[in-house]
């Protein structure tokens, strides 16, 4: 299908680019890398998570989960994709790997709750060995010694899968969380350029 003239036009856009500049010139890599390495989140993490707000249109509402104003993101090497954030903490400026926002309190969160779904999944299976090789166990003891009451294993698994699905669950809820940060961050922020 040949295109009309009438119906293809030039449009004129303006970009703009945000570069770091230092002292009236532009952040070089060299300096970049200097800048201390300080997670921007602390301890505020756990907040973000059960933030349940609606989401905001700029920086402004969020931006009080972090330990102070966050000016952009960095990529300076096209290979690794790593992104970094550049923020003020305190009078400095200061970076941090973008992947590890919040990663101090975000990964033992996360073992944590991994190691409790497993413990649980383990408990789950001693209680069914137990429980068809004839002995009772209920949540991690033996009953031992005389005629125990006897114990249902339904209720006892019923519990035991309860106590998974919770621990899964907030698996779940950590790890979205976690990606939602994540996005927020690469879409607010702005792109910031320094010379390579």
């Amino acid at each position: 299908m040949p295109l009309a003239a009438q119906d293809v036009f030039i449009k004129t856009a303006t970009v703009t680019i945000s570069v770091l500049q230092v002292n009236a010139k532009q952040m070089t890599l060299a300096v970049f890398r200097q800048l201390p390495k300080v997670d921007p989140m602390g301890g505020a993490l756990w907040d973000w998570f059960f933030y349940d707000g609606e989401t905001p249109e700029g920086l402004t509402e969020r931006s009080e989960f972090f330990d102070g104003p966050l000016w952009g993101r960095v990529k300076y090497l096209c290979e690794n994709q790593e992104e970094w954030l550049v923020w003020k903490y305190g009078e400095l400026l200061v970076r941090w790997p973008l992947e590890h926002v919040g990663s101090l309190s975000y990964l033992p969160m996360l073992y944590s709750t991994e190691v409790c779904v497993r413990e649980a999944q383990q408990e789950k299976r001693e209680f069914r060995f137990w429980e068809t090789n004839g002995k009772k166990f209920c949540l991690g003891k033996q009953i031992t010694g005389g005629r125990p009451e006897s114990i249902a294993a339904e209720p006892v698994l019923a519990e035991l899968e309860a106590k998974i699905k919770k621990q899964e669950d907030f698996l779940a809820l950590l790890k979205d969380k976690r990606a939602e940060l994540l996005g927020w961050l690469r879409t607010e922020l702005p792109q910031l350029f320094i010379a390579v």
